[in-house]
Parts: structure tokens; C-alpha cells; sequence
């Protein structure tokens, strides 16, 4: 249904769409920059994870900014992961992300 204002067609459902697709591409590309940010803080950690044969992934990061992580290669079954995560990945990670709250790995070791 188009509504005429002052002589020009306006479109409702059409205005409505290009809203969402504006918000949704804008958060799309918040997030894609953050992920390559923390993708950058990672690479310090990287080369100390492929001496052993592990690596780590991002995931995602949720709404509230705690990257998820998947850990690769040996890193997923090692014991020392969760000292890994908080003194290596999480400390990487904040300090060239300080707005990151957290991190979790989707998958490896749990206690």
C-alpha cells in the first residue's frame, strides 16, 4: 500500500524493510570489524598455540561482547587450555578489545 505525502509516493512496507536492513547491515559490520579486531589480538597468541599443534578460531560475539572461541588441532583436548584461555586468549584479547567481557571456548576440556 503506497501513501501519497506531498505529491510523492511513500511506501510503508518499504520504508519499514530498508529500516531493518540498515540497522541489520550497521550491527553486521560492527561485528565483522570487531571479530577482525580480536582476529588481530589473537595472532600474538598464535605462534606460542602451533609450537604444540593447536590453534584457536572466533566463533562469534554475542550482544553482550564475550567471544565465543573454538579451540583447534591439540589445543582441544590439552589440560591447560583453561589456563591458556584466561592468561593467554583473554588477556590478548582485552587488551586490544577492552570492550570484550568475556571469552568462551564452544568446545575442549571442560571441569
Amino acid at each position: 500500500m503506497a501513501l501519497a505525502v506531498g505529491g510523492t509516493k511513500y511506501n510503508p512496507t518499504h520504508e519499514l524493510f530498508r529500516g531493518i536492513l540498515g540497522w541489520y547491515t550497521n550491527n553486521n559490520m560492527e561485528k565483522t570489524e570487531l571479530i577482525s579486531r580480536i582476529d588481530s589480538a589473537l595472532n600474538d597468541v598464535r605462534p606460542h598455540l602451533a609450537v604444540d599443534g593447536g590453534n584457536v578460531e572466533v566463533v562469534d560475539v554475542t550482544d553482550d561482547k564475550i567471544v565465543k572461541i573454538k579451540w583447534l588441532g591439540n589445543c582441544q583436548n590439552c589440560n591447560m587450555s583453561i589456563m591458556t584461555m584466561r592468561a593467554g586468549i583473554e588477556q590478548a584479547i582485552r587488551m586490544k578489545v577492552p570492550e570484550i567481557t568475556g571469552v568462551e571456548a564452544v568446545n575442549g576440556i571442560v571441569l
